[in-house]
C-alpha cells in the first residue's frame, strides 16, 4: 500500500468520531424522546408501532420509530400530533420531510427517526427488512401502554397482508 493511501485512509478514519455506548442519562433521555412520539403517535390512532435500536449501526441516529396509518390525513395528523408534542417539550425537530405529501412522513430528533407511512409505502420501502439485524424495543419495555384494541395491529406480519397492494 502507497504511503499517500495509508495516509487518506487514516485521515478519512480520524474525521469520523467513533460512537461510544450510551450513558444511563443518554439512555433515559433517549427513551423519554421515545415515549413521547410513540405516545403522540398513538394519540392519533397510529398503528403497527415499532421501535428499532440502531445504536452503533447508523452513524445518525439510534432509534426508528415506526408506525402506520390507515390514510394520507391519518399521516399528517399523526406527523403533526408528534411535532406538537416535541414542541411542548421544548425538543425541535431537526428537519421534517414529506408533511405535505401524506404518504411518508419523517420526522428527525437527532437521537430519533420518526417514519409515519400510508398503506403500502411501509411495505414497499421495508425499513424493519434493511434493519432486521437491530433489536426491537418493546413498548411495554418502554413503559408505553398499547391501546388494547390496537394490540391486534402490533404484529410484524402486517407487511404482508392481502389487503396491502404494493405501490404502483
Amino acid at each position: 500500500m502507497s504511503e499517500l493511501t495509508e495516509q487518506s485512509e487514516q485521515s478519512e478514519q480520524s474525521e469520523k468520531p467513533e460512537r461510544t455506548a450510551l450513558t444511563e442519562d443518554e439512555l433515559q433521555k433517549l427513551d423519554h424522546s421515545v415515549c413521547l412520539v410513540v405516545e403522540a403517535a398513538l394519540a392519533k390512532k397510529a398503528t403497527a408501532v415499532v421501535v428499532l435500536d440502531v445504536t452503533g449501526k447508523a452513524d445518525y441516529t439510534d432509534r426508528f420509530v415506526i408506525c402506520s396509518a390507515s390514510s394520507e390525513r391519518q399521516v399528517r395528523a399523526i406527523a403533526q400530533s408528534v411535532l406538537g408534542k416535541l414542541k411542548e417539550a421544548g425538543q425541535p425537530p431537526l428537519g421534517v420531510e414529506g408533511l405535505g405529501g401524506g404518504a411518508w412522513v419523517l420526522v428527525d430528533l437527532g437521537d430519533v427517526v420518526f417514519h409515519a407511512f400510508h398503506g403500502a409505502a411501509r411495505g414497499y420501502y421495508d425499513l424493519e427488512g434493511l434493519w432486521v439485524d437491530v433489536p426491537r424495543i418493546s413498548l411495554e419495555a418502554l413503559g408505553v401502554e398499547v391501546p388494547a384494541d390496537e394490540a391486534a395491529d402490533f404484529d410484524d406480519d402486517f407487511l404482508f397482508d392481502s389487503h396491502m397492494a404494493p405501490l404502483a
